[in-house]
């Protein structure tokens, strides 16, 4: 097996919208994604989600409702998902930072139904305008799937020097979730390469920083990482790894 890489959303585990929540997650007090991020909450199901886009007592709610069901269909149904993120950024007006995510995640959506040339207009769209407001979090994601986009298509140089750039950020901004995946995907890319000694020092890093956004990504960094020490000649390889063998 070639590559033993998962794409993931913008947001790197997830969470969904509750459906409790009202005026505190209107759009206009959103202007970070990390807000973004954090107005997705834990419990509502895809019904109580889809009830939410179509209400008409809570339009504040819409939004966070829609970017939800995208997260929730990504892994599920891509056409739906698809559909939904459509949905989200047909929203006028809203806040910078929403439309900035919105066409990040259309981005990596149409990636991964092999559309390159529209995920990268997508995600260079969101891109730009996560830089014009300085959203480190945002740039952390952004740069990471940018950095997947041109590995998939084999542009390693470029996916070297995206992943390079979200890795700065994130790191200077303490943002974990891109740090972490970066650092894997970097360790991912090199092992493609057959540079070993990087494969295993991005993937050794990325499973080494002990922090909770690793989650469920940790078994596919210790996978990679047996692979790197398994294609250098080395053999003995620490309980660790083995016990995901």
């Amino acid at each position: 097996m070639k590559k033993l890489i998962i794409f993931l959303i913008v947001i790197n585990a997830p969470h969904f919208l509750n459906a409790q929540s009202h005026n505190t997650n209107k759009p206009e007090d959103i202007k970070t994604t990390k807000q973004l991020l954090r107005a997705l909450m834990n419990s509502a199901n895809l019904d109580s989600l889809r009830q939410l886009t179509v209400s008409k007592n809570d339009n504040d709610i819409k939004p966070l409702a829609l970017f939800a069901l995208t997260a929730q269909y990504l892994n599920i149904n891509l056409d739906s998902s698809l559909k939904y993120i459509k949905q989200f950024n047909a929203i006028s007006p809203k806040p910078k930072v929403w439309e900035a995510n919105g066409g990040v995640i259309m981005g990596d959506i149409y990636l991964r139904l092999g559309n390159s040339s529209l995920a990268l207009k997508n995600m260079l769209e969101g891109t730009k305008i996560l830089q014009e407001l300085n959203d480190s979090s945002g740039m952390g994601m952004a740069y990471w799937n940018l950095g997947k986009l041109y590995q998939s298509i084999n542009d390693y140089s470029k996916a070297i020097k995206y992943y390079s750039i979200s890795i700065t950020i994130s790191s200077s901004a303490k943002e974990n979730g891109p740090w972490i995946f970066s650092l894997g995907y970097l360790g991912n890319l090199y092992l493609e390469l057959d540079s070993l000694n990087s494969a295993l020092f991005y993937t050794r890093l990325a499973y080494e920083m002990k922090m909770p956004d690793r989650g469920n990504y940790a078994p596919i960094l210790l996978v990679n990482w047996e692979r790197s020490i398994r294609n250098k000649g080395t053999y003995n390889l620490p309980e660790r790894i083995t016990k995901w063998l």
